[in-house]
């Protein structure tokens, strides 16, 4: 997978280096692919306030008419994942990218991405708080992750539950919760990807890296 892991980081990314942002919003259709869904459950966390979260979820190219098992990424903004018309700006090319993989070299993965929710976006993508922005509850978010989205995604599709092939992947403060995530439960997530890191958020994340920072088995892709 760590191969190929990388491979598809680059190529995605790279696609959204052509400027695009000029759109309007409003000019923008729907892009996503038939094999990109908005699945029907609806996730839910926290005790006195309730935070509610749609999840999409691309599934490869092969996977009806196969039965085997594949590896999964987490993915944090989902509905700037797949579908222009749902992005903030443009989509990343995920479906795109993966798609040109399988046929070029039959690699495929399940992506799950998890839609923000806009106004609790900050403090669930931060880990700790910071002075002027606030924040700090990406530790409730990483734990939903882990023992409510995880266990769902392994029981419900055909997925290769250990670390090894699962990974985590953001960018800015979704890279910075993708890296405090991967840190803390390193036998959840063994592969993190961590895109223009918000890391100046918060000072204490360094302090978090240093104690939990030595993971043998974890693999880290960073991107400016």
């Amino acid at each position: 997978m760590k191969k190929i892991f990388y491979i598809f980081l680059y190529y995605s990314f790279l696609l959204n280096s052509i400027d695009i942002a000029s759109q309007k919003k409003e000019e923008r259709i729907s892009t996503k692919s038939y094999n990109v869904s908005l699945l029907e459950k609806e996730f839910m966390y926290g005790e006195t306030i309730k935070i509610s979260h749609k999840i999409w979820l691309y599934l490869p190219l092969n996977y009806a008419y196969s039965s085997k098992k594949f590896s999964v990424i987490y993915m944090h903004d989902a509905q700037n994942l797949f579908d222009d018309a749902t992005s903030y700006i443009f989509e990343w090319n995920i479906y795109e990218t993966l798609n040109e993989l399988f046929k070029k070299n039959g690699k495929c993965f399940i992506i799950v991405g998890i839609k923000n929710t806009e106004k609790q976006r900050i403090n669930e993508y931060t880990p700790f708080k910071n002075e002027k922005y606030g924040g700090g509850k990406g530790n409730l978010y990483i734990d939903f992750l882990i023992n409510e989205v995880k266990p769902y995604i392994d029981e419900n599709y055909r997925t290769k539950t250990n670390a090894k092939n699962t990974a985590i992947i953001g960018s800015s403060l979704g890279g910075l919760i993708s890296f405090y995530g991967g840190l803390k439960y390193p036998k959840g997530f063994g592969k993190i990807g961590a895109l223009s890191t918000s890391f100046w958020f918060s000072d204490e994340i360094y302090n978090f890296a240093e104690i939990h920072g030595n993971q043998k088995k974890s693999k880290i892709f960073f991107s400016g």
